[in-house]
């Protein structure tokens, strides 16, 4: 049974290495800062998209059958909307509709996605040994790798169905929250399969892109002014429209909220941080994105969830590997995200 498990780990790793160039596996977020001048801001453009999935999916597989006497339960229409977005690794209706948009500001342009990859942070002979580069576009003034997009719709959904499990078990909403996010701590999500050991890196901004896709799920359903209601002469009905503004932070940011790599991956992005971007990170233009970013920033209970977890040394500390320390700016300089300013637990973090 372990070497099944370890093979299919393999297969899976290799599968995502090796895929299409519409499935590229990371954003290099630096990258943008040579643009002075920035991406235009796509959100209407992206909003746009999202909402005509979300039409498209309930016209074909949700308001045909929504007047029977028993109506199919809103969370399990909401876990599918997000599997229909994103329903497998070689599929992804939200990033392939971005790649084709000629009127959404994206960088790098698609016919360089692999020619790039020699000039990014992951350049060189490591694993993945070679992969083309995700796009980066600006939602509501942050900057987004699409990869991100990903993983709101697929590991967001995940999020979601263990958060659902939790509650039928009769869990808090905090409770259930923290059983999504120790899965998206677990060996299938970010310590293992999705991060570790398919990109050698820790990615914070994809915990937080995968805790959005869950809130996603949860606003179709919950609340106040939900995205879906029912009524029994029409059935389920789309109340208002999905607004990726209210999901996308900067911490989605790879540059602001940085990951935390694996020695043979940190080495490589360490060099091209010393050699390009400690000076770039002095430009006005840069100085200029990080302040807008901290104006943004609201702590959450996952935010605090996993500064936790970072001072009792149970999953990394990304500062030891931040701009700010790589570059050793002076104090109040490009320092990242404040929610993690707590002791660094030196040598205690996870290898």
């Amino acid at each position: 049974m372990i070497r099944r498990k370890i093979l299919f780990a393999f297969l899976l790793v290799s599968m995502m290495s090796t895929s299409l160039p519409a499935q590229a596996l990371e954003a290099d977020q630096y990258w943008v800062w040579q643009k002075q001048e920035g991406l235009a801001d796509s959100a209407d453009q992206i909003n746009e998209l999202i909402n005509a999935q979300l039409n498209e999916f309930m016209a074909r597989f949700i308001q045909v059958k929504s007047t029977r006497k028993q109506p199919e339960k809103c969370e399990k229409i909401a876990k599918r909307f997000l599997k229909f977005v994103r329903p497998h690794f070689f599929l992804d209706r939200m990033k392939g509709a971005i790649m084709e948009r000629d009127d959404i500001d994206k960088f790098p342009e698609k016919s360089r996605m692999f020619k790039d990859y020699p000039k990014s942070i992951y350049k060189g002979f490591r694993w993945p040994f070679m992969m083309p580069v995700a796009q980066n576009v600006n939602i509501g003034d942050v900057y987004v790798g699409t990869d991100k997009i990903d993983h709101f719709f697929s590991s967001g959904r995940r999020y979601y169905k263990v958060y659902q499990k939790a509650r039928k078990k009769g869990l808090t909403h905090k409770e259930a929250l923290q059983k999504a996010l120790e899965f998206g701590l677990s060996i299938l999500e970010e310590k293992g399969i999705l991060g570790y050991w398919s990109s050698g890196a820790f990615s914070y901004a994809d915990i937080e892109s995968n805790y959005k896709g869950m809130t996603l799920g949860l606003d179709m359903c919950q609340g106040d002014d939900p995205f879906l209601k029912h009524d029994e002469e029409q059935g389920w009905l789309i109340t208002r429209k999905i607004d990726m503004r209210d999901y996308v932070t900067p911490l989605w940011d790879e540059a602001f909220n940085n990951s935390y790599y694996f020695p043979y991956r940190w080495n490589g992005v360490k060099k091209v941080l010393e050699e390009k971007y400690c000076a770039i990170g002095k430009q006005a233009h840069v100085q200029r994105l990080w302040r807008r970013y901290h104006r943004k920033l609201e702590p959450d209970f996952h935010t605090d969830y996993l500064r936790g977890l970072i001072y009792i040394g149970q999953i990394p500390d990304p500062r030891l590997q931040s701009l700010h320390t790589t570059c050793e700016y002076p104090e109040g300089f490009m320092e990242g995200v404040p929610f993690w300013d707590m002791p660094i637990n030196e040598g205690k973090h996870e290898k």
